[in-house]
């Protein structure tokens, strides 16, 4: 069985929100503005790219001179410790951050590193908190897969 459930007035829920680096676990969000630093395959452009932190919110903001075309696989780093936060257990095309309340209860939060790609799964405990964007389905079995093992063992 798995659990999916929704938080509760998003909008207030990501400004209560921290994100961390997994590596780190340096303060990524600053205001209501979540900060990486990214690199484009394609172009071979640095910069830092800005998010909006609220789950399933795939504004993102960054400097003219990126040109990222739609598909395009991009590398985000850490712009603390500059490591990658590539998913690399869970699936290469997918970030992977830490997403903590304010009482500290963390959550493991995923979403795609394609631009122009919308899927985000936020996973508590091996059980599916939310999971948001209309690409969700593309890496929906990986999840699923990982919840059963978790199950099963």
């Amino acid at each position: 069985m798995y659990i999916v459930i929704t938080f509760e007035n998003q909008k207030n829920n990501a400004m209560e929100m921290n994100y961390l680096c997994p590596h780190c676990r340096a303060q990524l969000k600053i205001d209501n503005e979540l900060i990486l630093t990214i690199k484009s395959h394609k172009t071979k452009h640095n910069g830092l790219l800005i998010l909006d932190p609220q789950v399933g919110n795939y504004s993102l903001r960054y400097h003219e001179t990126i040109d990222f075309e739609k598909g395009e696989e991009f590398d985000i780093y850490c712009p603390i410790c500059f490591k990658e936060l590539k998913a690399k257990k869970v699936n290469p095309k997918l970030l992977y951050l830490i997403m903590q309340n304010k009482q500290g209860e963390e959550f493991e939060i995923y979403f795609s590193r394609i631009f122009g790609e919308h899927s985000t799964f936020v996973l508590s405990h091996d059980n599916i908190i939310e999971r948001k964007g209309e690409d969700a389905s593309t890496y929906y079995n990986y999840f699923s897969a990982r919840l059963k093992q978790a199950i099963n063992s």
